[in-house]
């Protein structure tokens, strides 16, 4: 759980907190990596899948407004195409992404 946290940006406590108190209200499953028994794997439940749903729901509509004052609609295609790339990409491998110290994203793995 200690790289979600960095991927997330909170202390390991924090996020340990928040995952606890997500467990409590039905949103996620902790369970025992059957690989490494010092990690702790984390698995949406239906519920938190729905939960996420509805968020989305809410908030793209004015994400995607305050984006549409700048760019034009063939530049949000772009960008929501570039989102979902990184987020699936993330999926598949979440450690290849690591956080800088100050803050920067530094890629590990081939340059394109």
């Amino acid at each position: 759980m200690n790289e979600m946290a960095a991927q997330v940006s909170f202390p390991p406590s924090s996020f340990s907190r928040l995952v606890d108190r997500m467990e409590t209200d039905g949103l996620v499953e902790r369970s025992a990596d059957p690989i490494n028994r010092r990690a702790t794997r984390l698995r949406l439940t239906a519920q938190g899948e729905e939960r996420i749903a509805e968020a989305i729901a809410v908030h793209q509509p004015s994400a995607r407004a305050r984006f549409a004052n700048v760019l034009s609609e063939q530049e949000l295609d772009v960008l929501e195409s570039i989102t979902r790339k990184l987020r699936d990409a993330n999926r598949a491998n979440p450690a290849a992404a690591s956080h800088h110290p100050n803050g920067q994203i530094t890629r590990s793995g081939p340059k394109r």
